[in-house]
């Protein structure tokens, strides 16, 4: 259970205007900041903990945020903000571009951080910090005094190490943009990264991982058509074909009742609606192999073991991995590497069912014993989960 989310303290209130008042140029600052709190408070109520971080790409540019390492060495490194549209949980939208800033560049050197902090990894962090106003944009020289005729908030990139880093503190103000390593002597960015990111449209990974989800997925659906084909009037039908077919309806319902949702909407959601998506698949499929006798079931998965090399402890570890799993905003990755093997590893079993004549054909030079040995009752134990 997630700690209650609390509204930010009131810090700028609103101008009591008066007639007569001498108006200076913080007057009209404080009545900005206000506005700009207002912002933020009604903002907020519709952000929660899985779906801040990074928004839509800016105009021009092809990913919504950008970092680069600039520098040989990982003390004397430094890490530069190119461009960014984020909106932190506590509302505050954070928009890099530098058009808009001109000469201003966000950086923080690793130096100030200390080799021995950023051993372990150090997590990528912006901020904006509203009260601190740049002036940006040409002076109008027909205007007295000269000035820069706009403001905007600096922004501030920081970097922390992920072993002392709270993400209580610093999902509030700060948005994590990537990730960082030291490797060797120098400093690299990890690819493998996925920071919090408001829908799955605004990161090309996770777009990428849905379309690979969405291919895997109609091909089950055809070669499911395929082993219905091949096995419902065959002679040869046996209670192993029943057992896959009760597999394979589990993942044909599922498909009937959520593949118009990934297909089509799922792209506009927070990550965690694609997880709770394939959790679905999962209880399905965990569902139906309840329903099936231990020796028949141990038998089953033991079947696609030989045709597909695909082992009873890591079907039931994959499966497993995705019922158990715990959203973490700031680990996004990982929910993507679960939810790729579990389509992974059925699309593998039921393409291999499918091709073969009929459920049942025992692969040449091995047999397939229903008998249990020491052997097989000790793996057993070990993955057997339905129990």
């Amino acid at each position: 259970m997630k700690n209650q989310k609390h509204m930010k303290q009131i810090k700028y209130l609103p101008i009591n205007w008066s007639n007569g008042l001498k108006l200076s140029g913080q007057h009209f600052i404080d009545a900005h900041l206000h506005m700009v709190e207002c912002f933020q408070h009604l903002r907020a109520e519709h952000v929660t903990e899985y779906n801040y971080g990074i928004g839509m790409p800016l105009e021009h540019h092809s990913s919504s945020v950008s970092v680069e390492v600039v520098g040989a060495g990982a003390e004397s490194s430094t890490i530069r903000l190119n461009h960014c549209n984020a909106i932190t949980l506590g509302g505050s939208t954070i928009v890099f571009e530098p058009e808009l800033y001109g000469s201003f560049s966000p950086e923080f050197t690793l130096s100030d951080l200390g080799k021995d902090a950023a051993d372990g990894g150090v997590y990528i962090a912006i901020t904006a910090s509203y009260d601190r106003l740049i002036p940006v944009g040409y002076p109008d020289p027909n205007e007295i005094p000269l000035r820069h005729p706009h403001l905007l908030p600096e922004i501030q990139i920081t970097a922390v190490p992920v072993q002392s880093g709270n993400e209580h503190f610093l999902n509030k103000d700060f948005v994590i943009i990537g990730k960082g390593l030291l490797e060797g002597r120098g400093f690299v960015l990890d690819d493998e990264y996925i920071p919090p990111v408001q829908r799955l449209a605004y990161s090309q990974k996770l777009r990428t991982s849905l379309n690979g989800t969405i291919v895997h997925l109609n091909h089950m659906e055809d070669c499911i058509g395929q082993i219905y084909q091949k096995n419902v009037d065959d002679s040869r039908r046996s209670t192993l074909t029943s057992n896959v077919f009760t597999l394979c309806r589990a993942i044909d319902e599922y498909y009937a009742h959520q593949f118009f949702q990934i297909e089509n909407i799922l792209i506009e959601e927070p990550p965690i609606r694609y997880l709770q998506s394939i959790n679905i698949l999962a209880r399905s499929i965990f569902n139906a192999l309840r329903t099936i006798p231990n020796k028949e079931y141990e038998y089953m998965l033991q079947y696609f073991y030989e045709w597909t090399e695909i082992s009873p402890s890591s079907f039931e570890t994959t499966v497993g991995d995705v019922l158990s799993l715990k959203y973490n905003h700031l680990d996004i990755a990982k929910t993507d590497r679960v939810i790729q093997r579990l389509v992974t590893t059925l699309d593998a079993i039921i393409k291999k069912m499918s091709e073969l004549d009929y459920i049942g054909l025992i692969r040449e030079n091995i047999i397939i014993s229903d008998d249990s040995n020491a052997e097989q009752e000790r793996t057993k134990k070990k993955w057997r989960f339905l129990d």
